[in-house]
């Protein structure tokens, strides 16, 4: 089965008012998962190395985000802050 996709404006909705407040519940993660993976994070051997592993799960989470909503974080910033 193919999901169909969707292309939302943000301007058109940013300028019409809509009410988007709910996208801040439509992505989920596991806390769980992300204090386990911060805890790998900080126990890294070295600078370098944590500063990949915090790009990487950054990635990981924008990924997710995108999933999950079918937006872009930056996207749902502005949503959020009511700003183009």
């Amino acid at each position: 089965m193919s999901k169909d996709k969707i292309k939302i404006d943000v301007d058109l909705l940013l300028d019409n008012d809509v009410d988007l407040s709910f996208l801040n519940k439509l992505s989920r993660i596991d806390s769980l998962y992300v204090y386990e993976t911060i805890h790998d994070i900080l126990d890294s051997k070295s600078h370098k190395v944590m500063c990949e592993k915090l790009s990487e799960f950054y990635r990981e989470l924008s990924h997710n985000i995108k999933v999950d909503t079918g937006l872009r974080v930056g996207d749902i910033w502005r949503i959020n802050n009511g700003s183009i």
